[in-house]
């Protein structure tokens, strides 16, 4: 066994009540609020993100704090608010993409579409791979009346993303709207969407092998986040735009029609609201004759899977694991997509983009995983294995970093031992006697695995193999280490076969600072 044990789960965010915000640290405060993001209390989350941006954050956290309060005002539909915080927050990171994206977001539910197209490429400018933000620019594009560019910003959409059918459905809308034949890309594009989820089945009706009435059945039953009233939104919107694009005004305009009139209020449904509103205006509200389509009968076509980040994120998990790295990130940018303040998406990609070559994307994921949850020390050693791959001097953020690791709970421990507190053997004592889930042998694997990673980072490379040697011989199976499984076999196989030769005695990095 080995001597020392790092471990680092997904961290909870440190709780506290509302009514203690006032005397909590802004950090903590930080964390609360993003935890209320992600459960959808947007006023908690406005008011705690208040207290903390009050409290004298460091810049990188008070830009946080107001990107954050920006889509909690965002979720109330407060556009005006949620600009004026992402504008706060680009000042502070005027190279944060996901401000600009979010921003450009707002804008565009505004009808503010030159702004719109700014802040999308503003973002595409600092993350070319931002699925997310060329569709953003897209739909700005085509609704600013210019069809051909949006098509370009959607085709690129399709290749970064090419399950995801909220991107094939705008792509084949723009390539209507500008006159150009794509009977084939469709086709193509529409073989290639993931259907194992919702809203999958609508490349069942695209393809003819289900009817669309169906479809609103299966919509309602499928997996995924959305509730039924939000997936009977999206079907309606979807729809709408294909039968506008097959040239049929009048069902398109019921189909809108009942959007704007039942979707539901909230981040979920505020692109589906503001794009049947642009249409409705487009077409004249022409149409209407008739009852208005509603329910399932008119289920079409939904927003992409992309917006079930849960399941994207724990697909990406098992691509990971089984060395699929481009699907591993292909279903991380969904995640992103579908909840872009999900810390875990973002490590997920961060994970595959570090073993498909490419560190300096990974650390810019990293880093944005450490900023949603600055308390997970999983997320800080990441980070900067990846800043020293990439060649990036990281000795004064990796001491700030270890400085927020919530200590309380197992693998808190770990931050002590960077920092120089607690002895290498007194932490594996304190791990397994530690709070938390895991069994004995899990910890230990978990420990040998990042503990591994950390070697490497500080260029020992045959403690390292010691270390992922021993993981790979002796990690239990099953889902709890199954990543780190799959890291310890990729770092080996960098290493090479002479890497593990005798029993590991592992020497700690820490941060220049904290010694």
């Amino acid at each position: 066994m080995i001597a020392a044990i790092i471990r680092l789960i997904v961290a909870v965010p440190i709780v506290i009540g509302i009514a203690d915000a006032s005397r909590a640290d802004p950090v903590a405060l930080l964390g609360t609020g993003s935890e209320a993001i992600q459960k959808g209390r947007w006023d908690d989350a406005i008011a705690v993100l208040s207290q903390a941006i009050a409290g004298g954050l460091s810049n990188p956290d008070l830009a946080t704090a107001h990107t954050n309060r920006g889509y909690a005002y965002f979720g109330k539909s407060q556009m005006d608010q949620a600009i004026t915080d992402y504008t706060a927050a680009i000042r502070l990171a005027p190279n944060d993409a996901e401000a600009h994206s979010l921003r450009g977001w707002a804008h565009f539910t505004k009808g503010a579409m030159k702004q719109a197209i700014a802040d999308s490429t503003a973002a595409i400018r600092l993350d070319p791979n931002l699925a997310f933000a060329f569709r953003n620019r897209g739909r700005a594009q085509l609704y600013a009346g210019q069809p051909r560019p949006a098509v370009d910003d959607f085709a690129t959409a399709v290749r970064l993303a090419p399950a995801d059918a909220l991107g094939v459905i705008w792509l084949h809308v723009a390539r209507t709207r500008a006159g150009q034949a794509d009977q084939q890309e469709f086709a193509a594009n529409v073989a290639k969407i993931d259907r194992r989820t919702w809203p999958g089945p609508i490349a069942d009706v695209l393809a003819g092998a289900i009817t669309q009435d169906k479809l609103g059945d299966l919509a309602l039953s499928a997996e995924g986040a959305k509730s039924k009233d939000e997936k009977v939104c999206d079907a309606q919107v979807y729809l709408g735009l294909l039968q506008v694009a097959a040239g049929d005004k009048n069902e398109a305009g019921k189909l809108f029609k009942a959007a704007v009139d039942d979707c539901p209020l909230g981040p979920a449904e505020v692109t589906e609201v503001a794009v049947a509103k642009m249409e409705l205006k487009a077409i004249g509200m022409r149409g209407l004759a008739g009852t208005a389509v509603r329910g399932p009968a008119s289920a079409g076509v939904a927003v992409p899977a992309s917006n079930d980040a849960e399941s994207h994120n724990q697909r990406a998990s098992a691509h990971f694991a089984k060395g699929e790295i481009k699907q591993a990130i292909v279903d991380s940018n969904a995640a992103i997509r579908g909840d872009p303040g999900s810390a875990v998406a973002f490590q997920n990609r961060g994970r595959a983009q570090l073993y498909a070559g490419q560190p300096r994307p990974a650390a810019d994921d990293f880093a944005t995983a450490v900023r949603l949850a600055p308390a997970d020390v999983l997320g800080v050693i990441w980070l900067h294995v990846a800043r020293t791959r990439a060649g990036q001097a990281d000795q004064q953020e990796f001491a700030a970093n270890v400085a927020k690791i919530d200590r309380r709970t197992w693998p808190g421990p770990i931050a002590d031992v960077l920092a120089g507190a607690i002895t290498q053997d007194k932490l594996g004592d304190l791990a397994l006697s530690a709070e938390g889930g895991k069994s004995k042998d899990e910890k230990v694997c978990d420990a040998r695995v990042y503990l591994g990673l950390l070697q490497l980072a500080a260029g020992d490379k045959n403690e390292a193999g010691k270390l992922f040697k021993a993981a790979v011989d002796e990690c239990p199976l099953g889902v709890a280490e199954a990543t780190e499984r799959a890291v310890a076999k990729m770092e080996l196989k960098r290493l090479g076969p002479e890497s593990a030769r005798a029993a590991p005695k592992p020497k700690t990095p820490r941060p220049a600072t904290a010694q």
